[in-house]
C-alpha cells in the first residue's frame, strides 16, 4: 500500500528516406523511454537461507535504442539487393541489493548486412550478424560479463512448374564468452515442400522438416538483476509438419 504509481515516458522519432531514380531506402529511428517510481525488486535476507524480495520504488530507469538500415540494388546485377543494418541498445534498471542501489546496465551493438537475389524461377537470401553484448551491475561487478553472438543465415525458395516450391533455410549461430559448456555452435537446417491450388493459389499444402541434422541445443543467456545465468532448456528435435491453408485475399 505504500507503493507510489509508476510513470512511463517515452520518445520515438523516425525518419524514412526513398529515392526513386535509384530505388535507395532509408531508415533511421530512435527511441528512449523512462520510467519515474518504477516498481522493483528489493533483494534482502532474513538469515543465511531466507532471501525476501520485496516491491520498492526507485528512479533511475531507462532504456535507449537506435536503428539505421540502408537498402539498395546492385546496379551491375540485376534483381540483386543490399540491406546494411546498425542497432545499437542500451539500458539501466534499478533494484535494491541488501538495501543497497544497484543498477544493472545492458549494452548491445548489432551489424549485420543481407543479400538478396530474386529471379523468375528462384529467390535467394543470405545475411550475416554479430553482436556484441555487455551486462554490468553496479553492486556485484564480479558478475559483469561481456560475449559475442554471431548469426549467418541463408533461404532458397525454388519454383517448378505447376505451382509446386521447394524452400530450404539454414542457420548458423557461434556463441563465445558464456560459460563452460555452453560456447556451442548451433547449424539448423529446414526443408518445405509446397503445392498451390485453384486459378489464383488461394489454396497451399505444405509440408516441412525441421531441424534436419538434430542440432537445435536450446542455449540461452538470462540477465537478472544481480545475476547472469546460462540456461539449457530441452527442445524439440527434428519434426515433421503438415499445413493447410487458405487465402481469403482477393
Amino acid at each position: 500500500p505504500s507503493l507510489k504509481q509508476e510513470f512511463v515516458n517515452n520518445l520515438n522519432v523516425n525518419y524514412n528516406s526513398f529515392a526513386l531514380a535509384s530505388q535507395r531506402f532509408f531508415s533511421a529511428s530512435i527511441s528512449m523511454n523512462y520510467t519515474g517510481n518504477k516498481i522493483v525488486n528489493g533483494i534482502d535476507s532474513l538469515n543465511a537461507v531466507t532471501i525476501i524480495y520485496k516491491p520498492e520504488n526507485m528512479n533511475g530507469s531507462f532504456s535507449g535504442s537506435g536503428t539505421a538500415s540502408l537498402n539498395f540494388p546492385y546496379k551491375k546485377i540485376k534483381g540483386l539487393n543490399v540491406n546494411l543494418t546498425n542497432m545499437m541498445y542500451l539500458s539501466r534498471d534499478a533494484n535494491l541489493l541488501y538495501k543497497q542501489k544497484n543498477f544493472t546496465t545492458l549494452f548491445q551493438v548489432n551489424q549485420s548486412i543481407g543479400i538478396s537475389y530474386g529471379k523468375e524461377k528462384f529467390d535467394l537470401s543470405v545475411s550475416g550478424a554479430l553482436v556484441y553484448n555487455v551486462a554490468a551491475y553496479e553492486v556485484e561487478e564480479g558478475s559483469n560479463t561481456k560475449y559475442f553472438n554471431q548469426a549467418y543465415s541463408a533461404g532458397l525458395t525454388y519454383r517448378f512448374e505447376n505451382r509446386f516450391f521447394v524452400l530450404t533455410d539454414v542457420d548458423y549461430y557461434i556463441s563465445s564468452g558464456r560459460s563452460a559448456g555452453y560456447n556451442q555452435d548451433v547449424f539448423l537446417w529446414n526443408v518445405s515442400f509446397a503445392k498451390k491450388f485453384f486459378q489464383t493459389n488461394p489454396v497451399e499444402i505444405k509440408f516441412t522438416i525441421y531441424d534436419i541434422l538434430k542440432q537445435n541445443d536450446g542455449i540461452n543467456r538470462i540477465i537478472g538483476e544481480n545475476y547472469f545465468e546460462d540456461v539449457r532448456s530441452n527442445v524439440v528435435p527434428r519434426f515433421f509438419m503438415v499445413t493447410a491453408s487458405y487465402n481469403l485475399n482477393r
